[in-house]
This record gives structure tokens, C-alpha cells and sequence, in this order.
């Protein structure tokens, strides 16, 4: 699983990028602080796109905000549908 970490901006734009993409994801916000200012964030999980893609998808997140950067993280599941 991979998550993307960015500002809480143009949720609405972010959330049409990710389904023009036909990308599977869970997005929620959160609070967060980047270089020592308190920011609304928000995390965006993907399952099962390998990290090419993950690295397309938060370069174009960053662009479309303005942002410095945005932070990719990699966690090792074990998922199941049932």
C-alpha cells in the first residue's frame, strides 16, 4: 500500500484527478504541520498500483497545489477482500 501525504487544497480537483485516473483509493484528512505551520492535510491510500504509477500520481498532486512537496509513504500490508 502506498500513501500520499499533501496540504487539504483543491480536494475536489485531487479527488477528479484520482478518478480520471481510474485510481482505487481511500482519502481522508487530517491535521498536520509543515515546517513548523499547522496545515489541514490530507492522506490519500492506494492498494495495488505499483510505485511508478504512485510517484505519477503525487508529482501530479504536487503540481496542481503549488506545493514544495508531497510525501510518499510505503507500507507493507497483507489486504483481503471478502
Amino acid at each position: 500500500m502506498h500513501r500520499i501525504l499533501t496540504e487539504e487544497k483543491n480536494t475536489e480537483l485531487v479527488e477528479q484527478f484520482l478518478l480520471d485516473l481510474h485510481v482505487d483509493y481511500t482519502m481522508f484528512r487530517c491535521g498536520g504541520a509543515w515546517k513548523g505551520c499547522p496545515e489541514r492535510s490530507l492522506v490519500i491510500e492506494i492498494v495495488n498500483l505499483p510505485e511508478s504509477s504512485i510517484r505519477i500520481i503525487a508529482l501530479g498532486i504536487k503540481t496542481m497545489n503549488r506545493q514544495d512537496a508531497v510525501l510518499i509513504q510505503k507500507i507493507e500490508t497483507q489486504n483481503q477482500f471478502v
